[in-house]
């Protein structure tokens, strides 16, 4: 499945209600945002989830709002519901547990 790059449409929108989706709340400028970002990108391909880029610096109000307050922080979605937030770059075993 594709990952996706928050631009101007609601983060609702690319939530798919069926399966599983994660948002990824990062930086540029963020080390660990780099180190999970291979992660995610093979667990996009392998098991066939989105992934939603969501840049903290150009989505401020949207970063607030959902209360995120370190990087990298991570929602997962299961048929559009959250089940899990988590913050920090883990590996990639144990991200893969909490999907």
């Amino acid at each position: 499945m594709p990952i996706v790059k928050l631009q101007s449409e609601p983060l609702e929108s690319l939530i798919s209600p069926t399966g599983t989706t994660i948002v990824d709340f990062y930086a540029d400028w963020c080390g660990p945002c780099k180190m999970i970002a291979k992660s995610l990108h093979e667990i996009s391909e392998e098991m066939q989830i989105t992934v939603v880029k969501v840049n903290t610096d150009d989505f401020p109000e949207l970063t607030e709002r959902s209360l995120v307050t370190s990087l990298p922080t991570l929602f997962i979605y299961k048929d559009g519901v959250m089940v899990e937030k988590f913050a920090g770059a883990i590996p990639k075993a144990a991200l893969l547990k909490k999907i």
